[in-house]
């Protein structure tokens, strides 16, 4: 069974990523979509060159599909880029959002795709605590630092500190 993962690069589908993987999942594409606009309904606009580098360190194949990120347009140009992956499994990183959650399901369910959301429900706090454990264990090189630390913010290095020093 072919497995796409629904991949913007960040933090949630970087995870969602890995949690599925860790618990025994096989992914084989990474599905992106690039909004054309900042204030997508659906989407995050993710940075291309570090999504690129991202896809060729996980030795992944990277499946593109612009859209304008107009409210009912870009569903549409989702279901076209996952008809186009020809996967029977999507993985998404949404945690809570169910406007996204239910337009996904409701997408893959009309073209017969199973969803798995390893992180829906989860709690904030655990995230970023397991975010921590991950990043801290990765080898201090150029590209884990291109890849995912750069990923961030001075404010979320803040956040970090204090997480990591609750365990």
């Amino acid at each position: 069974m072919k497995v796409g993962v629904l991949f913007s690069g960040g933090k949630d589908s970087s995870l969602a990523l890995y949690r599925f993987v860790k618990e025994g999942g096989k992914a084989d594409v990474l599905l992106s979509m690039i909004p054309e606009t900042k204030d997508s309904f659906m989407f995050h606009k993710p940075d291309l060159g570090l999504l690129k580098k991202q896809a060729e360190m996980l030795g992944k194949k990277l499946i593109l599909e612009k859209t304008k990120g107009k409210k009912d347009k870009e569903l549409k140009d989702l279901k076209k880029l996952i008809k186009k992956s020809k996967i029977k499994k999507l993985v998404i990183g949404g945690i809570k959002s169910s406007y996204q959650g239910n337009r996904i399901k409701k997408i893959c369910s009309d073209l017969g795709v199973n969803v798995v959301a390893p992180l829906w429900n989860y709690n904030v706090e655990k995230l970023w605590k397991e975010l921590i454990l991950i990043i801290h264990d990765l080898p201090d090189t150029q590209e884990n630092y291109l890849v995912f630390r750069r990923e961030f913010s001075e404010k979320q290095n803040q956040a970090l500190k204090v997480f990591s020093s609750l365990n």
